[in-house]
């Protein structure tokens, strides 16, 4: 799942409609009983409010089940990520610095958003000697993970390395105050 994809905000809001629903389920349920209490419905408050907790259940339910399924079919596609990413670490390991880069911007995907891919694709972008790579893909970690002191750290070096010095002062200040 790749944060901010408009399918998972559709879905995201989608359940949010069933909370909504499920609300209006209960809500409704208990002021036709309340009604039916009184005498203003012709009908046996037992009944409206047994039917109101089955329904609310069955919405539920469903909700519950749909989610469980969304979330095993992607398990397969983690895992094969996760095992691409290991295999990034042992090129890595073996200073192999352009093949593991490869696989590491293969891992983070179009959002860019695995953030050890991006940490150890940076350092490979380090050992290339390709700084403005580096400082690209550390301020994209940092934009996941800001409390960062070493990252904030490796981004100043790299802003040195490219002459930006006020960027460098200014990563260096964000350090020290973690």
């Amino acid at each position: 799942m790749v944060p901010g994809n408009s399918s998972d905000m559709s879905k995201n809001l989608s359940f949010k409609r069933i909370g909504l629903g499920v609300a209006v389920i209960i809500v409704g349920g208990g002021g036709l009983a309340l009604l039916a209490g009184y005498g203003y419905i012709a009908l046996d408050p037992g009944i409206i409010i047994g039917f109101t907790v089955v329904l609310v259940s069955m919405l539920v339910c469903c909700t519950s089940c749909t989610l469980l399924a969304s979330y095993s079919s992607r398990m397969s596609e983690y895992q094969e990520l996760e095992d691409r990413f290991k295999e990034g670490l042992v090129l890595f390991k073996d200073q192999e610095w352009t093949a593991a880069l490869e696989i590491f911007n293969e891992v983070r995907g179009p959002a860019k958003d695995h953030k050890r891919a991006l940490y150890y694709g940076a350092l490979c972008y380090d050992k290339l000697n390709k700084s403005e790579d580096m400082r690209e893909s550390l301020k994209r970690y940092l934009e996941l993970q800001p409390k960062d002191k070493e990252v904030w750290n490796l981004l100043a070096q790299a802003h040195k390395r490219l002459f930006e010095y006020a960027e460098a002062q200014e990563a260096e200040i964000r350090a020290s105050e973690l």
